[in-house]
């Protein structure tokens, strides 16, 4: 797996989308329907290559977006949604395991919830380039903690791509 780009998000290209996007979207349609039905999935849509050999860099943000159309498609509504579901939380395991640095982590850890939730926004905000493309983010910290995607191609009503990595 590829490191993402250092950029700053003024110097982010619009559009694009970590590669975790597509990845954890093939992992987890592979737990439920196995390998090869993942593979005829990603070859019906079109992204066979992004299947076989799955992407290192930021993608446009169009394909994980016709993906997940695509998956309420194909399956029932609730098997589709389980699946988005699945791969969200593992996108958003894959960032806590890999992209939050263990100073920042171990300082979480140790700081009061309200602190800590807040210092966790500020990073999410800091890097909604990676998962928002061309949308929007807007995080708040009021009495509940609220990351706002508009704009977004990947947001669908009822997908739980990104309710899954949001933690109360």
């Amino acid at each position: 797996m590829g490191q993402l780009p250092a950029q700053t998000p003024e110097a982010a290209p619009r559009g694009v989308v970590g590669p975790n996007a597509v990845i954890q979207l093939a992992n987890a349609l592979g737990e439920v329907r196995g390998a090869d039905e993942a593979r005829k999935f990603f070859v019906r849509a079109g992204f066979a290559s992004l299947f076989d050999s799955p992407p290192a860099d930021m993608i446009d943000e169009d394909i994980p977006a016709a993906l997940l159309r695509m998956l309420w498609d194909v399956f029932p509504a609730g098997e589709a949604s389980e699946i988005a579901r699945d791969a969200g939380k593992r996108t958003a395991d894959y960032v806590i395991a890999n992209r939050i640095p263990a100073i920042a982590k171990t300082t979480m850890v140790v700081l009061p919830t309200s602190l800590s939730a807040r210092m966790l926004l500020k990073a999410i905000h800091r890097n909604a380039w990676t998962f928002a493309g061309s949308g929007t983010v807007k995080v708040e910290a009021r009495p509940e903690f609220l990351i706002l995607i508009r704009n977004k191609p990947l947001t669908m009503p009822d997908c739980a791509w990104h309710r899954e990595g949001i933690v109360s």
